[in-house]
């Protein structure tokens, strides 16, 4: 049963509201504590609602105010005048009367009524037609002051929500924001990533027409928003009066990519969530990768062509790869999908397909895209091999332990002061360390530090100390150390970028198609002395004095490579920064042996400059590709591939592994084993005949290379004589002139 008396009222900042509630049984309903409680019937009845009027607080004062103003006026000298100002006062007070008995007279009337429906504007836009005579009242001219915009309903339509009286504009103030966020979407060239969830794999298939997409949606949500803004109210529909109407707009602007209202209540109902649309991309929006249906069904086949990709890496095309699926990896699959008895299933068939059709090369395109490889300018790259395996991080971490407590203490890197000077620095707080505090010889307490600590201690070591700026620490005994690092660079004559400035009409700079000249350097580097080291005049002729009386390298093997003698020359110029003009027609490349002869050079200075006043560490950027190989190794630049030259000792086998590799076989006679000496040259015994010797080289004709053989050659003064050259028989030089003789 429908009680249509008042039970509660309401009071809101536009004036107040009679609500009714729905009870039985003739019991009272209890006072409702938020606006959610409250249930409007007349709000639901479609018969009242055009004789429905808002009276506000501001209606009333105004009537309060002309009556007030009618009796100020009994004292007029125009008695007319003020008659009809008291009518007009006597009338608007009726008129306010009269709309309160009609107001309680439909109220009376909807509870009577079963055509409960509600008006206001929900997802859908159902409910009454819209209240011609519900029009703004002049002192009401700013739609969005209207009751409606603080109701629960107007929260749930546009996903705002509140707090209590406090959130009253919540909705308002949030539809301005989204106006605001909307339009930012088409005035910027990237603001449509203000309206998607932005993740690291946002722009993955994010294609123009997704960003179009985007940007439509947002020019037609922006207008139906300012709409609402200007119509919404009580008796207004969210769809049919909001975003049709948006839609009819922007329409007539020519832009027609939408004509349904529906459509954009659908867009408004997935950006009010958050202020964000759903991820163009499905992929992206489920947080799942996309994968080509042939690697979900046959997950083996992704790892092989995977595997295929990083082992033709240096050389790998799409077509090359296209080439394997259609002639290898696809026909395996069908193998054994047929082995397995398959023959129904959905992988068998998709093979089949792909077996009729080959896959196009860009599907194996962007297969390789997606599984993350990337088609990428050309540049240098190194591979650190075994980094970190468990020896090489137990050896950086000793190399660590003895810089940081053995070499540095050694160094001059210290700072010591009294500790009454160090608590009246300024800086105190910001130094990183405590210090370590001692006791000095005149009995003060002292503290040092690491003049790393803090800017403020290198200064004052710089000025107490001076040359190396700062001093040892008082912790260790022995003589000083300086540590000093090594380092190679390369610089070239041409060394332009990946890329270039090109013209309006294509128009392109000539470059050089190589690098051109390059020189290497070496330099050696430390704190004391700073890049490279300066010599003078007199610095250099006592060192050049100095090497005469040593006269020879302490490494011939390395002096001989290098120099092609043993004995020292004069220095001309520093030798901590040293050049080479690297080529083969230069004057080579860098290798082990140029560093050992650098650094006896390096040594024979600071002896002469230091003498015995300081022990000298040095640190090199030791790269494997300038290692210096064993005397007599096996390198294979200086194997001989054919019969004589230098004769190189032979190499003891001590064990398999490391040695002979995983292709040893150890029945084959030809075959060294474990415990024997491998021969370097070609021996004459029973395992090797005089027909062995130089795969390339004719069966014929390697006896024949075996033995030297005299050549005939013409003498200075132009007469032949009897003198014959012993010489080889291949590999003649220029200068050997006549025929060979056997």
């Amino acid at each position: 049963m429908l009680n249509s008396q008042p039970n509660a009222h309401m009071k809101s900042p536009k004036g107040e509201w009679c609500y009714y509630y729905r009870h039985q049984n003739n019991k009272p309903p209890s006072i409702p504590t938020t606006a959610t409680d409250v249930e409007d019937i007349v709000a639901r009845s479609t018969r009242v609602i055009k004789d429905r009027e808002i009276i506000t607080s501001e209606e009333k004062k105004a009537i309060e105010r002309l009556e007030a103003d009618s009796k100020k006026k009994k004292q007029s000298a125009k008695q007319k005048e003020q008659q009809k100002d008291d009518d007009t006062g006597s009338e608007k007070t009726t008129r306010f009367q009269t709309r309160k008995e009609e107001s309680s007279s439909s109220k009376a009337e909807a509870v009577s009524s079963s055509d409960g429906k509600k008006c206001g504007g929900g997802d859908g836009g159902s409910g009454g037609a819209p209240n011609n005579n519900n029009t703004p009242s002049p002192e009401e001219d700013d739609n969005t002051k209207n009751i409606y915009w603080q109701s629960s309903e107007a929260r749930k339509l546009f996903g705002f929500f509140g707090d209590g009286d406090e959130d009253i504009n919540v909705v308002v103030e949030g539809l301005h924001e989204r106006i605001n966020l909307l339009k930012k979407v088409q005035e910027d060239d990237d603001g449509y990533q203000l309206v998607i969830p932005m993740t690291e794999d946002s722009s993955l298939g994010l294609s123009s027409h997704n960003k179009f997409t985007i940007r439509n949606k947002s020019l037609f949500l922006l207008k139906a928003y300012q709409i609402a803004l200007e119509k919404m109210r009580v008796g207004v529909r969210w769809i049919e009066d909001c975003c049709k109407q948006a839609v009819t707009f922007i329409n007539s602007l020519g832009i027609k990519t939408t004509v349904s209202g529906k459509t954009v209540g659908d867009w408004h109902r997935h950006f009010r969530k958050n202020d964000k649309f759903p991820h163009p991309n499905p992929h992206v929006r489920m947080g799942k990768k996309p994968t080509p249906a042939l690697f979900e069904l046959f997950p083996q086949l992704e790892a092989r062509v995977r595997e295929f990709i990083m082992k033709h890496l240096d050389c790998f095309a799409v077509e090359m790869l296209r080439g394997e699926l259609i002639t290898v990896m696809i026909p395996k699959l069908m193998e054994e999908m047929n082995a397995d008895g398959d023959s129904e299933s959905l992988g068998y068939k998709l093979l089949v397909n792909y077996t009729d059709k080959p896959p196009s090369y860009s599907s194996v395109l962007r297969w390789v895209h997606i599984m993350g490889f990337t088609h990428s300018t050309k540049r240098k790259s190194y591979m650190v091999d075994g980094h970190e395996h468990k020896a090489q991080r137990l050896h950086r971490d000793q190399l660590t332990a003895n810089y940081l407590t053995v070499l540095e203490p050694r160094c001059h890197r210290w700072v010591q002061m009294p500790v009454s000077l160090f608590e009246d620095l300024p800086e105190r707080s910001e130094i990183l360390h405590s210090g370590y505090t001692y006791t000095g010889i005149d009995g003060h307490a002292m503290i040092e530090l690491h003049v790393d600590d803090h800017e403020c201690l290198q200064d004052y070591a710089n000025e107490k100390y001076g040359k190396f700026g700062g001093n040892v620490s008082v912790r260790i005994t022995g003589k000083p150390i300086i540590i000093i690092g090594q380092d190679e660079s390369v610089y070239n004559q041409f060394a332009f970028g990946s890329k270039q400035w090109v013209g309006k009409a294509g128009e392109r700079a000539f470059l050089p198609k190589s690098n051109g000249a390059g020189v290497m350097i070496s330099a050696f580097q430390s704190r004391e002395f700073g890049f490279g080291m300066e010599l003078t005049a007199d610095e250099m002729k006592n060192i050049n004095e100095k090497r005469k009386n040593d006269v020879e390298y302490f490494d011939k093997v390395a002096a001989k490579d290098v120099l092609e003698t043993t004995k020292k020359k004069d220095l001309t110029e520093s030798p901590f920064v040293r050049k080479l003009w690297y080529g083969s027609n230069n004057e080579g490349y860098w290798t082990g042996n140029h560093m050992i002869v650098q650094l006896e050079d390096c040594m024979d200075c600071l002896t002469v400059l230091f003498g015995e006043t300081y022990d000298f560490v040095f640190l090199f950027d030791h790269s494997s590709g300038h290692a210096k190989k064993r005397v007599n190794g096996l390198d294979a630049e200086k194997m001989n591939s054919g019969h004589g030259g230098l004769k190189q000792h032979p190499t003891m086998i001590k064990e398999k592994e490391g040695y002979l590799g995983p292709y040893h076989d150890p029945e084959n006679p030809l075959m060294v084993k474990v415990g024997e000496e491998q021969s370097l040259v070609w021996e004459e015994s029973d395992l090797c005949s005089p027909e062995h010797g130089p795969f390339y080289v004719p069966q014929d004709k390697r006896l024949e290379r075996r033995h030297d053989i005299l050549i005939p050659v013409k003498l200075k003064k132009g007469k032949t004589g009897p003198n014959w050259l012993c010489g080889q028989g291949q590999g003649l030089p220029p200068s050997v002139m006549g025929e060979r003789f056997h």
